[in-house]
């Protein structure tokens, strides 16, 4: 569940950092670029805070799941986040070829 709202989220500010940069030529790039400096900086400060007292990893064999493959695919499927993740994700990009037509 957590994977799909980040991927919401991130295609969220995509979706705007894009609209902010084609309204505004010049200060809307600029604009753009200090706003995704500022993420990739938050980003790697947090990393580096959770890798560095040893509270999570990259390390998929660290994961301590009593659950298969298969049955983790069956749970998230069947969960509701997903057909909000699509319904998200399709009235986003109708918007998007709305705004950029």
């Amino acid at each position: 569940m957590t994977a799909i709202l980040m991927n919401i989220s991130a295609t969220s500010a995509n979706y705007a950092l894009s609209f902010l940069s084609m309204r505004n030529s010049n200060i809307g790039e600029i604009a753009e670029a200090l706003i995704c400096t500022i993420i990739i900086g938050v980003a790697i400060y947090v990393y580096s805070r959770l890798t560095s007292r040893g509270k999570w990893s990259f390390n998929i064999s660290a994961d301590h799941s009593e659950m298969s493959f298969s049955k983790k695919m069956r749970v998230t499927l069947s969960t509701n986040m997903v057909a909000f993740w699509l319904v998200a994700s399709l009235v986003m990009t109708f918007a998007c070829m709305r705004v950029i037509a």
